[in-house]
Formats: C-alpha cells, sequence, structure tokens
C-alpha cells in the first residue's frame, strides 16, 4: 500500500487541483483536522454548492453540503445517501474504496461532483441513478399490515 498522505501534502494536492477552494486547520479532540471549502457546480444548469470538508487522519473525510443545504427527504422519500449527521455517503468504507493514500482532490472531491449530479437528477425525476449500497437480505425491510388482509 502507497504510503499515508499528511495533511499538508493533501491540502497542496487540493490547491493545485481546486486554486479557489478555502483551507484551514483546527484541532478537534487532540486531532489536527483539515478543513477544505469549495464551491462546486456539476453544470451551469445545475445549482452551485458550497461545500466544507473536515479531513484528520484516521477518520474518514466528513463532506457536508453548506449551501443551499440538502433537503432531507423529497415527494415523501429520503435523500439517498445522506447519513444521519448529514455527512454525504461518497463510498461505501467496507469495501475499502478510499484509504489515507488517497488524494482527497482526486477521490472525493470529484465523487462529492457525482453526488451532487445525482442528487439534483433525484429532486427532479425521484430516481437515484447512483451507486446504492444493498441490504443483506436478512436485513430487507418488509411491510407490515395495520389490519385484516382484504381478498379480492
Amino acid at each position: 500500500m502507497p504510503p499515508t498522505l499528511t495533511l499538508i501534502q493533501q491540502e497542496r494536492l487540493i490547491r493545485l487541483r481546486y486554486p479557489k477552494s478555502k483551507t484551514w486547520y483546527r484541532t478537534i479532540e487532540g486531532h489536527k483536522a483539515l478543513w477544505i471549502e469549495l464551491r462546486l457546480q456539476v453544470a451551469p444548469i445545475y445549482e452551485s454548492y458550497l461545500v466544507r470538508i473536515c479531513y484528520s487522519l484516521g477518520v474518514r473525510p466528513l463532506v457536508f453540503v453548506i449551501d443551499p443545504k440538502p433537503v432531507e427527504e423529497a415527494q415523501g422519500n429520503l435523500t439517498p445517501h445522506l447519513n444521519y449527521d448529514s455527512t454525504l455517503c461518497l463510498y461505501d468504507p467496507d469495501k475499502e474504496q478510499w484509504n489515507e493514500s488517497d488524494p482527497i482532490a482526486y477521490t472525493i472531491i470529484p465523487w462529492t461532483l457525482r453526488w451532487l449530479f445525482h442528487y439534483e437528477n433525484w429532486l427532479s425525476t425521484e430516481v437515484w441513478l447512483g451507486d446504492s449500497l444493498e441490504l443483506p437480505s436478512n436485513d430487507v425491510p418488509t411491510a407490515s399490515t395495520t389490519g385484516p388482509e382484504q381478498s379480492t
């Protein structure tokens, strides 16, 4: 496995690829964290989003859409791939699709753009066209009945 990229290396790669991004450091619970803020827009016809990323070594990058905030549900459906803490679900950590040797500038940020693309499409079509985690068969929710079954 390639060596872990330091926070400074991650920041330099981000600033090279996204020169308008803002970066700063803050200590959280005794750990130094790199914060990144940038505006992303999938295409001119789509909304422009202010995105904030928090990354500390040993913890997966946390990606927040700051403005406009994604809706938690639309047309009665919960927003797909939006975690309980309002961070974006960009990949399956169990499949080891990202690790600390991967540049955020070439993985997490492009994946965020992909998430925004699928989100915009979901808002208008109610269909999430991106990757989805499949639940194991024993975890699939089942419909419950609230009254006697009716026969036809």
